[in-house]
């Protein structure tokens, strides 16, 4: 399986048929995004799950990165189940939220998009 991943990593795909299935083979985990953006953030990965997080920024980016990430491998209701139990439509506000943000801030926009290739490259 880690192998497939790679060869889809460095490859792509051609056939617009198939990016589904390689959203499933290739996405990310949940632990993955959690260590890529607790690190960017400088928090412990278990803080970002917590529903009352000091670290609101970082907690929003993880649930983001986790619903673009993980297309095809989990829910909205699951990633809501692992980041403290929040109901699919706070994923999808959240999502919508940090997509408007980083029209608005480019610096934000910047931290996003090295995270999000730290998950996709580790």
């Amino acid at each position: 399986m880690e192998r497939v991943q790679r060869l889809i990593r460095k490859h792509g795909v051609k056939d617009r048929h198939a990016t589904g299935s390689m959203r499933r083979v290739s996405g990310a985990s949940v632990e993955q995004v959690l260590k890529a953006v607790g690190a960017a953030y400088g928090v412990v990965p278990e803080e970002l799950r917590q529903a009352r997080a000091r670290c609101r920024e970082a907690r929003q980016v993880a649930l983001y990165l986790m619903a673009t990430h993980s297309r095809g491998r989990l829910t909205g209701r699951e990633i809501g189940e692992a980041m403290g139990g929040i109901t699919t439509s706070a994923v999808t506000r959240v999502k919508e939220r940090v997509e408007r943000k980083q029209m608005r801030n480019r610096t934000f926009r910047r931290r996003i998009a090295t995270i999000s290739k730290s998950i996709v490259s580790p």
